[in-house]
């Protein structure tokens, strides 16, 4: 029986499907090469409607963020479509459809389409007939690979698989190019990568050994600021007696002020060597930052001439901080007069608030940091600026630029301890000509900010008080203060000289214990108030100390968290405050 050929319609469908198969082989040559991936879409796009014997095709890239398609190449469209023209994704759409489902769509006769929506791209072009596949790239959709018709017929399975094979395709060469764009990225930065690593390095290790420069240089401050304190407090104590001793007499109580003028100003110089040395006494509240920035607003404007101009710059989302309002608002007013400095023709001077939060890689920036979130204070001058070995020393005690007697160089170095000991950091941003810009970085609390509190007015009273301090000069000057206020006083020179007067049949009754913090012996204050009232549970004490060196209250937990703390040199007011306060407490 003679074998009969193939019908012409057969042949003319294999010889397209070889055909295919062929563009498929010669696309997957061109996928691999080195042409760049605009191009092999603007080929795959062409080979496409060779293939499907079709006078439209396009790729269509997802555009998430809208929710839309861009036509990113295409072929046979009119002038200004590619690149610019976009639809919708909607799953309304067939390629919405098919973007949304991973499914191919074809609809074969668009006109009377019921299950979706034509869109106006194809409208205005006659198009009858369309077929819609994904377009993937790393297993994310990429976007639609469309062939369309503006002639009768239909497409099918057949047109499917060559469609979706040259779809798979584009979506490897995405892959590769986009793996070889990485690769081709490291390699091009790594050489930076290295350098900044390295510069990072060396920036990390600078702020350490500044930090353990400042530290060493603050421990020898604060030990001389503590027996400078306690010669202080002897000067200022008998000059206050001495004083209303000599009232009468007029030129005698001028030579007493002007002895206690000095002795104060002794006081304030240790007091910022104390602050220096992170030992000063802190009184932290939860406050807002920009709250204690405004309450510095008038002040600091007072304190600048005309040809400064002052700006407020204040983020408000900026939160609370634990800090002592006072010492903040010291540390703010010594930035402003350094900047007003810094600007003797005049220029801008401004304050800025704003969050912070360092990782631990931004934390090795700066000496001190830690990683964590921070509310931030800023005082910035467009003054004359600083270079890079006075900004390195600018906190330095006794380190200035200033002319003789403009400056003792312990501005700085205050704002540098306070904030240090109220667990922030400090930053200076300085260049010759480009003015300064320091910042009070300080760790930021949740919840409520608290309102300032007023202190109670000093009154004088009555009891028995056990004065324990080491230094024979000020037990002396106390017992004297405290005769004078009211009290009576038992002395002590130590620890261990306290229990026995406590332990001893004829001690009265003690109304509070008033000990030094730092004393020989091997055994400080906090330790003393434990023991003794291990025999007293309800024994009142206050603590005074030049130099808490980590002894104060609340640094030994909750054993100390009722105890005050009374700092050297203090004012026989202060005295008479602090015991009321201690008496009253508990």
């Amino acid at each position: 029986m003679t074998q009969q050929p193939p019908p012409a319609a057969s042949r003319d469908a294999l010889e397209a499907r070889l055909h295919q198969q062929a563009l498929l082989a010669e696309f997957g040559r061109r996928a691999l090469g080195s042409v760049s991936f605009d191009s092999l879409l603007d080929e795959a796009t062409r080979m496409t409607a060779v293939g499907m014997q079709v006078r439209f095709c396009k790729v269509l890239e997802y555009l998430p963020g809208e929710n839309r398609l861009l036509v990113r190449a295409g072929v046979g469209w009119h002038e200004g479509v590619v690149g610019q023209v976009k639809i919708g994704a909607e799953m309304s759409s067939p390629a919405g459809y098919a973007l949304h489902t991973g499914k191919p769509v074809i609809s074969n006769h668009l006109p009377g389409e019921e299950r979706f929506t034509t869109p106006d791209l194809l409208l205005d072009h006659g198009v009858k007939r369309a077929l819609n596949v994904i377009l993937l790239g790393d297993g994310q959709p990429f976007g639609v690979l469309e062939a369309d018709s503006e002639a009768a017929g239909a497409f099918d399975d057949h047109d499917i698989d060559f469609l979706q094979a040259v779809a798979n395709l584009l979506g490897l060469a995405l892959e590769r190019r986009r793996a070889e764009d990485a690769l081709r990225q490291i390699n091009e930065t790594l050489e930076q990568r290295v350098s900044a690593e390295v510069a990072e390095r060396r920036q990390a290790e600078d702020a350490l050994r500044q930090a353990q420069k400042m530290e060493a240089v603050g421990q020898l401050t604060g030990g001389v600021a503590h027996d400078f304190n306690n010669l202080l407090l002897v000067i200022m104590g008998n000059l206050e007696l001495l004083g209303r001793a000599v009232a009468a007499d007029e030129r005698l109580s001028r030579l007493v002020a002007t002895a206690h003028k000095g002795a104060t100003r002794g006081a304030q110089l240790t007091s910022r060597l104390l602050a220096f040395a992170r030992r000063q006494t802190l009184r932290p509240e939860r406050r807002l930052i920009n709250d204690m920035i405004r309450e510095l607003d008038v002040l600091a404007t007072r304190m600048l001439n005309e040809s400064v101009a002052v700006e407020f710059a204040l983020d408000p989302a900026v939160g609370a901080c634990e800090v002592d309002p006072a010492q903040f608002s010291s540390a703010l007013l010594n930035l402003v007069v350094n900047a007003r400095d810094a600007m003797p023709d005049g220029g801008t001077l401004t304050v800025f608030s704003r969050q912070l939060v360092l990782d631990a890689r931004g934390a090795a920036r700066h000496a001190d940091a830690q990683a964590g979130r921070y509310v931030v204070a800023e005082v910035a001058d467009t003054g004359s600026g600083m270079a890079p070995e006075v900004a390195e020393r600018a906190t330095e005690p006794f380190f200035t630029t200033k002319p003789a007697g403009k400056g003792t160089g312990l501005g700085l170095s205050q704002v540098y301890g306070f904030v240090r000991q109220s667990g922030g950091f400090l930053s200076i941003d300085s260049a010759p000509g480009l003015g300064t810009r320091i910042g009070i970085h300080l760790p930021e609390v949740a919840g409520q900010a608290a309102e300032p509190e007023v202190a109670p007015a000093a009154q004088t009273g009555a009891g028995v008080i056990l004065v324990v301090e080491d230094d024979a000069d000020v037990r002396e000057l106390v017992a004297l203060q405290l005769e004078d206020l009211g009290y009576a006083s038992i002395i002590a020179g130590s620890g261990p000289e306290a229990l026995e007067i406590l332990a001893a049949p004829g001690t009265p009754a003690i109304d509070l214990l008033l000990t030094d913090v730092v004393m020989p012996g091997g055994m400080n204050g906090v330790e003393l108030v434990a023991e003794a009232r291990r025999a007293r549970p309800r024994l009142k004490a206050l603590l005074t100390s030049g130099y808490t060196a980590g002894h104060g209250p609340g640094e030994r937990g909750a054993a100390a968290a009722d105890l005050g703390l009374l700092s050297k040199p203090y004012q026989q007011a202060d005295l008479a405050r602090a015991i009321r306060e201690a008496i009253g407490r508990g």
